[in-house]
């Protein structure tokens, strides 16, 4: 797969420009009702929890703690834990992050992402639990012209995808999109993403960098087998989907009639615009993403639902499961093989594990 996306890029690039893009944003379906879900609570001896991760039914929290890895199996037995905090190798200069990982014949690697350093670890998951030491299979570091990088994917040994906003870093060079960052030949390219605007009163775009970068905050997922990539707007229901190595989306409208775009400055500063999605999943059947629905101010303040709502690539809707308001979940990770969402609640600094699976199917069969 070394050479592969460079040459899909040369295809690709050829046939785009051959032809106008089709810039159609593409209304789905109608969901159908949500079925409610009671979850139970699990890893009660967790805390300092900052992320929860599902990677092939093995379930990995980061947190603030000594050890910032903790790895359980799908019967929540504790297996082991890796990372610290620091300057040395392998340890994070900030609090890093799990949220991909990729099986790989007899191995499961996960990508342990240092925001300090720009680096992505890839870190063989069975062989670190059984050596007791950090088995890395692949690391790569953004160049300096990709430090205003959100959030970056591991795709192949000269490939990695991500998405950029030029505020990080006070880069201010006009950029926000996809990048590819081709690591053989260190060469970069940056795709536009759908950007929102804020305007004042009289019609004027508003210059405050700080607000831009919040109303064009976005989660973004790769699929396992690493050939989609999807990216979802958190203050509005678009969703755009991208082959890799094909430079256009497509894209999806979640809501027939979208709300207008006009954001008040005050809102963006005071966080009360309402937030249409908080989190977003991906296997290779299907993206899973978190329906808010509220500001951000009102879920500091209130314990709130929240919605899971499936598509399949093709932007096809699947299913909708209600996350009552009692578990005030602000994350969440899915086990599509065993049919488990995982919700956090930093509120309560709780761990919940929700049940899908077999709803899930009856719906499918019923389709």
């Amino acid at each position: 797969m070394k050479h592969c996306i460079i040459t899909l890029f040369c295809v690709f690039f050829l046939i785009s420009c051959g032809r106008d893009y089709d810039d159609t944003w593409n209304v789905i379906g109608e969901f159908p009702p949500p079925i409610e879900l009671q979850g139970e609570r699990i890893l009660k001896n967790e805390f300092g929890i900052l992320n929860v991760y599902s990677a092939y039914s093995y379930i990995i929290t980061s947190t603030i703690r000594d050890t910032l890895f903790h790895i359980y199996d799908e019967n929540m037995k504790y297996l082991g834990g890796f990372g610290k905090q620091g300057q040395g190798p392998f340890e994070f200069p900030q609090i890093g992050l799990i949220r991909d990982a990729i099986k790989h014949r007899e191995s499961i690697i996960v990508c342990a992402i240092d925001p300090a350093r720009h680096n992505n670890y890839g870190i063989d998951l069975l062989s670190t639990l059984e050596s007791g030491e950090v088995v890395v299979a692949h690391e790569y570091e953004l160049p300096w012209d990709l430090h205003g990088a959100y959030l970056s994917f591991y795709v192949d040994e000269n490939t990695v995808i991500g998405t950029y906003r030029d505020h990080f870093y006070q880069r201010l060079d006009g950029n926000f999109g996809l990048f590819y960052n081709f690591q053989e030949t260190d060469s970069i390219e940056i795709y536009p993403l759908y950007k929102l605007d804020i305007y004042s009163n009289d019609g004027q775009p508003v210059n405050d960098p700080s607000a831009i970068m919040n109303i064009n905050s976005h989660a973004s997922a790769i699929s396992p087998d690493r050939s989609k990539f999807a990216v979802q707007l958190m203050y509005t229901p678009r969703l755009e989907v991208f082959t890799i190595g094909y430079p256009h989306p497509s894209r999806f409208l979640l809501k027939a009639k979208p709300p207008k775009e006009d954001f008040d400055l005050e809102s963006i500063r005071q966080f009360t615009a309402p937030k249409y999605y908080n989190e977003i999943q991906a296997t290779d059947n299907f993206i899973y993403l978190l329906y808010s629905g509220h500001s951000e101010a009102d879920d500091e303040i209130y314990q709130l639902e929240k919605i899971v709502q499936v598509i399949d690539w093709d932007g096809n809707p699947h299913n909708q499961f209600l996350i009552p308001a009692q578990y005030d979940i602000t994350l969440f990770t899915v086990d599509e093989e065993n049919g488990y969402f995982y919700g956090l609640s930093h509120t309560t600094d709780t761990i919940y594990r929700f049940e899908y699976g077999s709803l899930f199917s009856e719906f499918s069969m019923n389709n």
